[in-house]
């Protein structure tokens, strides 16, 4: 049997009493089952059994209509439980092979609600659960004696252990639900309750207001799909979340290492990510939403965040990012704060054109926000059969001499640019600067500066910007001036001269959208399949084999700067 989830204060049912048996053929209606009894239904049928003791329903057994109470119920393989209600102390337990539909976990509020009463499901590995119902129960606002209690209610709790599985939960206030490491949870929906008294008189006579928040939640080690959180629900995610809708009054907090995908973020919902929470495509921010990111790193994996209408919230770096609307235009005006106070205002158009990281997104009208792609900076001179060129100078249809000595047509150019009060103290934005020679072999021949998740390519690595920053010979530049950004793109990745250093062109790796040009190539290109991801050298980000190049770099530094050395 399951390990149960019950505190030590909740005395469960031993079943130690007799036994009652119903066999393959009978059918019991009605009746109690009395404390410490155990039911096993065997082939047969029990319907409308309050049970006060335990039961068991085995292969080709089906329990339909029941009340568990101060009880004990398992189902067991073959066996199924329909329409069971999980009541005042007891546990339903499905193990492997057991399925359990329709039950509904609730309770009753003893006097001053000071012990627990509080009902269980527990879903073992190969068991399955089907629309499960929380419904709690709740009392009014009450003062006793030492004790001063707002509001009592009691609590209903389910846990899906590693290889248990759950659909269409309905978690309502007091609920709460653990999906397990292994287990998973499909189609469930958070909905909590907040109750208020106005003017309530406490035995001291005084008048206050009380208000009380009873919320729905779903903790994830496991993984969920298609979850809805509404008003005073609490999701919290260290696993895997996909489809996950965010209402008003709802929120979702992502920890370190969750994978979060296609979530939206509807008005009033708010979001938390963690430093290392996975981003992927698409997190869609509806009006009034909120998002909250305690760090942006290139781990998070996400290119695009679409803004379908004021307002969001954003903070990075320190800053909170917000998005408000003027009734009197339609427009949004994206608001920079920093302790409470605007530091920056920027009106967002149908029309915007900016140098900063935000741009119309390419469907529903709304606002992109973008960050982390390799480029070039302007005034990076490119190797052509003609000779070097800027960067900045090039055009569709242009020749390029590659690394091997092929000349190749661009297909594309990217362009992009970012305002460095956005980009302040973002090591994914900031620009990151080669000085001359500090490659190696006198390369790059002049200062090269590019993005910082720009592949250089060294010992036949494709080897980011970011990763060979030395703080002497490489840097990153902290304040730059203005933040420009240029991608060239061939028929398939390959190794371009800049400064004669060997660098990558751009691959999209679903990252086009980020260029404020993007929709040039969706106009020149209208039915191009979209590319595979085949990268022309290996990448190399981590390991002691970028350890050993870093360091080498270092020591080679030492020669360039040999008063900063010393």
């Amino acid at each position: 049997m399951a390990s149960q989830q019950t505190s030590s204060s909740t005395p469960l049912p031993s079943g130690n009493g007799p036994v009652m048996t119903v066999s393959s053929g009978q059918v019991v209606n009605g009746g109690t089952i009395s404390p410490d009894a155990t039911q096993v239904v065997s082939g047969g049928t029990a319907n409308g059994m309050l049970l006060q003791g335990s039961s068991a329903f085995s292969a080709g057994s089906t329990g339909a209509g029941m009340t568990t109470q101060f009880a004990r119920q398992d189902i067991i393989a073959g066996g199924a439980a329909v329409s069971t209600i999980v009541k005042d102390i007891a546990i339903q337990t499905v193990l492997n092979g057991g399925v359990a539909s329709g039950t509904v976990l609730t309770g009753y509020l003893l006097p001053y609600a000071l012990q627990n009463t509080s009902s269980f499901q527990v879903i073992e590995s190969g068991g399955i659960a089907i629309d499960t119902v929380f419904s709690g129960k709740t009392g009014e606002a009450q003062r006793y004696t030492g004790l001063t209690q707002s509001f009592s209610y009691i609590k209903t709790f389910q846990t899906v252990e590693s290889g248990g599985t759950v659909s269409g939960n309905r978690i309502g206030f007091g609920g709460a639900s653990t999906i397990e490491a292994g287990g998973s949870s499909v189609d469930a929906t958070l909905s909590g309750f907040s109750s208020s008294w106005n003017g309530w008189n406490f035995q001291t006579g005084q008048g206050v207001n009380v208000t009380s928040h009873v919320y729905a939640t779903l903790d994830v080690s496991g993984y969920a799909d298609k979850t809805s959180v509404y008003n005073e629900a609490i999701m919290t995610v260290g696993g895997t979340a996909d489809h996950t809708t965010v209402f008003s009054g709802g929120s979702l907090t992502a920890l370190n290492g969750a994978t979060l995908s296609h979530l939206t973020v509807s008005s009033g919902g708010t979001v938390s990510l963690g430093a290392s929470t996975v981003l992927t495509d698409p997190l869609t921010i509806e009006r009034g939403g909120g998002i909250v990111f305690s760090d942006i790193a290139s781990t998070n994996g996400l290119s695009a965040v679409f803004v379908s209408a004021p307002s969001i919230q954003n903070v990075t770096s320190g800053a909170t990012v917000q998005a408000s609307s003027e009734t009197a235009t339609p427009a949004v005006f994206l608001d920079v704060m920093s302790s409470g106070t605007v530091v920056k205002e920027i009106a967002v158009t149908s029309a915007f054109s900016s140098p900063i990281y935000f741009r119309n997104a390419p469907s529903a009208g709304g606002t992109e926000m973008l960050y982390g792609t390799p480029c070039y900076c302007p005034g990076t001179l490119i190797q052509t059969p003609r000779g070097e060129r800027p960067v900045e100078d090039l055009v569709i249809g242009d020749l390029i001499l590659t690394a091997s000595g092929d000349a190749r047509p661009i297909r594309w150019i990217g362009r992009r640019a970012y305002d460095p009060l956005f980009a302040y103290g973002n090591r994914d934005v900031l620009p990151i600067l080669f000085h001359k020679g500090s490659l190696g072999n006198n390369l790059p021949k002049r200062d090269l500066t590019v993005s910082p998740l720009h592949a250089m390519l060294i010992n036949g690595y494709l080897i980011p910007a970011l990763h060979l920053v030395n703080d002497h010979s490489i840097l990153q530049i902290q304040k730059p001036e203005t933040i420009r950004y240029i991608h060239i793109e061939l028929d398939s990745h390959d190794i371009l001269l800049a400064e004669g250093a060997p660098s990558e062109s751009f691959l999209d790796d679903r990252s086009r959208g980020m260029f404020h040009n993007a929709h040039e190539y969706e106009a020149l290109y209208p039915d191009a399949p979209r590319q595979h991801l085949i990268y022309c050298a290996p990448r190399l980000e981590d390991g002691p084999e970028l350890a050993q190049i870093h360091s080498r770099l270092k020591e080679h530094a030492k020669c360039l700067f040999p008063n900063e050395a010393a």
